[in-house]
Formats: C-alpha cells, structure tokens, sequence
C-alpha cells in the first residue's frame, strides 16, 4: 500500500469565504505567491483581491503555457523572491502541475532549460532543501492533482513526457471550491471528468491495488456515471458539480496509492503526437484494456455492473461523449496507418510495469484498432 497515504489538509470552501480557508494555513507576516491559470484572471478577481487584504504582500502570476521543461524554467527565473510564507496555485492539472514543479525546484539556480532537464531526470528535487509550502485550489474536476504527489512536465523538444514525484509533492493543503468549476465549458468538462474515471478505473485494477483504493474507485465510478452527462446537460448546476468534485477527489485519493497503468501508458504519444487531450486520450482504452485485465483480476465486473454490464459501460461512453466529441481515435484524426507506430511507442515502463496483465505489442495494436471507429 502507498504510504504515507494523503497527508493533506483537504477543505472544500464557497468561493465566497475561500480566501479565508487558507488564511489559516500562512504565517499573516509573510508574503504569497500566487500562481493562476491565465484564462481564469477575471472570474477570480474577487479571490485575488480577498488574498490581497490577508496578507502583506502578494504576488501574482498568471500562467498560460503548458506545463513542459521550457515554461517551468522561465517561471523558475521570475518567481523566486524571499520570505514566501506558500505558495497558492489555482487551476486545472496543468497549472497545478506547474506549482509542483516550482516548488519542487525552489532555490535551484539552473543555467538554462537543459540544466533544469537533467534536474527532472536525476531527481534533484528529492533534496531536503526548505520550500514554501504548497496549497492548490483546482478549477476542474478530474485530474486529482490536489491529492497526488506527482506533476507531469512535458518535454516537446526530445517528444517525451517527464515527471516529478515524491512524498514532498504533497499540496500542504488542498481547498475544492465547486463554484469555480462552473465556467469550464463543455469540452473540458467531459475530458476531465473521463480522466477521473480512468484514474478510478485503472487503479481498481492496477497492480499496486488494495481493499481501500478499490472502495474509493467504485464510489468514483458511480458518482461519475450518475452525474457525468447531468452536469453535461446543465452546466450551471452546483449540486451537480459538487458531485463531480467529489468524484474527481475519489479518484484522486484512489490512484495517488496506485498510479495508473496501460491506459495512461497508451495516452502519452497521442496526447504528444495528436494533441488529444489527456481525458480523451486515456478514456479511448478504457474498455479493451478493462477487458484483458479482467483475465487476471476478475473483480473488474464489479467496475462493469455500475454501468449493467460490459455493453453497458461501451453505451455510456458513446451517449456521453457523442453531443461533445466522439470518441473514437479517427474522430481525432489520427490515420489508422499510424497505429502499428503507436503501439511500438506506447509502451511507457512505469505504467505498463502497473498492467496486471503484461501487454505486448501486438495486444496494444488490437486496443488501439478497437479504438478507431
């Protein structure tokens, strides 16, 4: 079992009293670094302006970029400052990937983005060294991010996705505010809301499972079903989106004791190479790589029967996603010539190592033809 197991002081707030929330949690004489996700700047003017009657100092930082090794270093340059009493980050996945690995790399004085590469690989950030606490405040519900102890940094110029991990990656705090969830338009509702569902999926069957995260899965996995195409039919509902936060923090708490497997292995090179979205690109396997694994772990017809069966999970996925996007890889684009190319590079160790049932290539070329059409 994954231990220590989500050392996080987790809150859920209004948006209303969510400045508050972390008052708490920072020394009132010291400054705060806040990192937002930029398409958000105007709906958390409000948050932005509380924070900045809390606290002495308060600087802010919009992000725009994706989280990959070039942005991570430009960030590390400009926001470095002393007497940071946290660090405050705000977003979907990728911004909040991006606090980690700020604060993973605080204090480190790189030459230039390929020294900060080679920090990735060596794991320098595993040092001992006093950072600003963490506490992410995340704008979607999907990624479990706020419960995780990794970061994804992508690395366009050598085509490869990196990661940093670690226990001290923990947020110090997390707070779900379910209202700042409700301007996510449709697209990004479904794409995260399939990515918690493949994180409570893949860590029911993972090799690292255990009674507890398999519990945490199946909540998810109801909660998603039941509330995933409400909240896609009205958007502005808060219970609805309430429920989807729960979900995604389920997940969350699920897959941070496992980590994912064949699924999420499959996903890198067509996020990399096509641009799917993280969400689409691991929800596009979920139902072949189900099927393999139920070989050797025969519980996962406990995953199937939420949905009345195996059919019956292929049905909600397409009613689901059809009014949004299709989901199918050449509704993606994606020439079906590429997909022997694919399967030769799908195979990234750390997750398909986490498979319960060893994949071959051969195997992950039939995954991705029953994933074309």
């Amino acid at each position: 079992m994954f231990s220590p197991f989500c050392p996080i002081t987790l809150r859920f707030a209004s948006a209303e009293n969510a400045a508050a929330t972390i008052q708490d949690a920072v020394p009132h004489n010291k400054a705060v670094l806040l990192l937002g996700d930029a398409a958000l700047k105007g709906q958390l003017a409000s948050f932005c302006s509380s924070l900045a009657d809390a606290f002495p100092s308060v600087r802010t930082l919009w992000i725009s970029a994706p989280p990959n090794v070039e942005a991570l270093f430009a960030l590390l340059q400009s926001a470095a400052q002393d007497n940071i009493g946290a660090i405050v980050c705000i977003g979907g996945g990728s911004t909040i990937d991006m606090g980690k690995g700020l604060r993973a790399f605080w204090g480190e004085d790189f030459a230039d983005a390929d020294a900060l590469r080679r920090g990735i690989l060596q794991h320098t950030y595993r040092n001992q060294k006093e950072k600003p606490p963490l506490i992410v405040m995340p704008t979607t519900a999907g990624t479990g991010s706020e419960v995780t102890p990794w970061a994804t940094i992508w690395d366009p110029a050598k085509n490869a996705k990196l990661s940093i991990d670690g226990v001290g990656l923990f947020p110090a705090m997390s707070v779900v505010v379910a209202e700042w969830t409700l301007s996510m338009p449709a697209g990004v509702t479904l794409a995260t809301g399939l990515d918690a569902l493949a994180h409570a999926m893949e860590a029911f069957w993972a090799r690292d499972r255990n009674p507890l995260c398999q519990e945490l899965s199946l909540s998810a996995i109801s909660l998603i079903r039941e509330y995933l195409p409400r909240v896609l039919a009205a958007p502005r509902a808060i219970d609805l989106r309430e429920k989807m936060c729960l979900a995604a923090l389920f997940a969350g708490l699920s897959f941070s004791m496992t980590r994912t497997t064949a699924c999420h292995s499959i996903s890198y090179i067509l996020t990399m190479r096509y641009q799917i979205p993280h969400g689409f690109a691991v929800a596009l396997t979920l139902a072949s790589v189900g099927r393999k694994n139920r070989a050797v772990v025969p519980e996962i017809n406990r995953v199937f029967s939420i949905f009345d069966g195996e059919c019956g999970f292929t049905d909600w996925m397409r009613t689901t996603c059809c009014t949004v996007q299709p989901l199918s890889l050449s509704a993606f684009g994606v020439p079906e010539g590429d997909l022997p190319g694919i399967a030769s590079e799908a195979f990234s160790n750390a997750r398909m190592q986490n498979n319960p049932v060893e994949l071959t290539q051969e195997d992950v070329l039939s995954i991705l033809q029953e994933a074309y059409l």
